[in-house]
């Protein structure tokens, strides 16, 4: 559990594509987040309150 979506992250990342993965702090199951920092495949890591905004300001 928690690997179905890290392939998927990594071949954004690979792609030069931005990725974000929730922080540990404010995740339910840490799982998916989790591997994809493990693999180097999550570029921003942000608690879930801050990633709304983050892609609002985002250009």
């Amino acid at each position: 559990m928690g690997q179905d979506g890290v392939s998927g992250l990594g071949a954004i990342k690979n792609n030069k594509g931005k990725t974000i993965a929730e922080s540990e702090e404010t995740c339910v199951l840490y799982g998916m987040p989790k591997f994809a920092k493990e693999k180097g495949f999550a570029g921003i890591i942000l608690p879930d309150y801050q990633i709304g905004e983050y892609l609002k300001n985002y250009s």
